[in-house]
């Protein structure tokens, strides 16, 4: 009886030294991951000063992630989170699903940056997703390509339940407000259930996701056009496009929006939108 009572003391005594060790080497793991895999699967720089673990709770407390610009950027960051929390099911973490039950990202700052070319969140997209194998690319190209993309992206798959971004500030850096940064709040974005429908979405395919919801709400906002009202009185508007960073369709819808907003400050931006497709 004392033999079996010894094993199972020892036994208690491993278990708690083995989620101790767990708890202390998980963070700087998780710091080094995203310091790595971070910038290889987007192509800009990526550091992460802290990182908590809680193998009990399953949850993890990042601190101070940054996120730089791609090239062809002059603002230093793209993103910059003070904190957010993870909830992870701890059942999942040795599967080849890793189910986090939510995401909460508290009070992040945002540079939405335009140029000539575009904004800093779509060439982001664009760049990681030029990164992936071409429709023009034969057959044969198109797997090599693939097989090495998978080799450099990590095997675990991601389903998240809940994802909330809630408080974020984002610094406008446009050509139309003349140097000057504008701060506007940005309206929550939630989403669910991401990767349920199959086994998973890869951590690329996620960040495409939640970068696409938040260059979308951005612009949306941009597009009311109420924000320009005070910051371009005798301005004018030479070039809606280059001011919010795309072009196309999108560009003709924030024309028409700023217009209906501040039609007195931009002059006829419908026309200038009317010669710019015929140029073409």
């Amino acid at each position: 009886m004392k033999l079996i009572k010894s094993i199972v003391g020892i036994f208690i005594v491993l278990i708690v030294l083995v989620v101790v060790i767990i708890t202390l080497f998980m963070g700087p793991i998780i710091k080094t991951s995203v310091e790595t895999m971070g910038p290889k699967v987007t192509g800009v720089p990526i550091t992460l000063e802290n990182a908590d673990f809680s193998l009990l709770e399953g949850e993890v407390n990042l601190k101070k992630l940054f996120v730089g610009n791609p090239e062809g950027f002059k603002t230093p960051s793209m993103f910059e989170l003070n904190e957010f929390d993870i909830k992870i099911k701890v059942g999942s973490i040795l599967s080849d699903t890793i189910e986090i039950e939510k995401i909460h990202i508290r009070d992040p700052e945002i540079t939405f940056e335009t140029s000539l070319k575009g904004n800093n969140i779509q060439a982001l997209l664009e760049q990681m997703e030029s990164d992936s194998p071409s429709k023009e690319e034969d057959d044969e190209e198109a797997d090599e390509k693939s097989s090495e993309s998978k080799e450099e992206e990590p095997g675990k798959k991601l389903i998240i339940t809940d994802f909330l971004l809630e408080g974020a500030q984002v610094n406008l850096s446009m050509k139309i407000l003349g140097g000057k940064v504008l701060t506007i709040l940005l309206p929550a974005i939630h989403l669910t259930d991401i990767g349920k429908e199959g086994e998973g979405s890869s951590i690329k395919d996620i960040i495409t996701l939640v970068l696409s919801a938040i260059n979308e709400s951005i612009l949306k906002v941009v597009s009311a056009g109420d924000f320009l009202e005070k910051e371009v009185v005798g301005k004018g508007l030479e070039n809606i496009a280059d001011a919010v960073g795309v072009a196309g369709d999108a560009a003709k819808d924030i024309g028409s929006k700023v217009q209906e907003g501040a039609s007195k400050l931009l002059g006829d931006v419908s026309g200038f939108l009317g010669k710019k497709e015929e140029a073409k």
